[in-house]
């Protein structure tokens, strides 16, 4: 699923926790168009046994259909 540049995920978006690699990504400050684009390229930036938080207020269902189709 190649990216946008404009659309590409940038440094900021991202909040490792201290001592951990978890990640935290916060979807309701992305782009409505682009939050799926953004969450999959941080997936697949994700290092091996790292954790991925993803932050919202609305149900994840779509967007749990889409990453167990993968």
């Amino acid at each position: 699923m190649p990216l946008e540049p404009e659309l590409a995920p940038k440094p900021a978006e991202l909040t490792p926790t201290v001592g951990s690699p978890t990640v935290e990504l916060d979807e309701r400050t992305l782009p409505h168009g682009a939050r799926h684009l953004i969450i999959f390229a941080n997936l697949q930036r994700l290092a091996a046994g790292g954790t991925f938080v993803i932050r919202n207020d609305h149900d994840p269902q779509p967007l749990r259909y889409q990453t167990e189709s993968l």
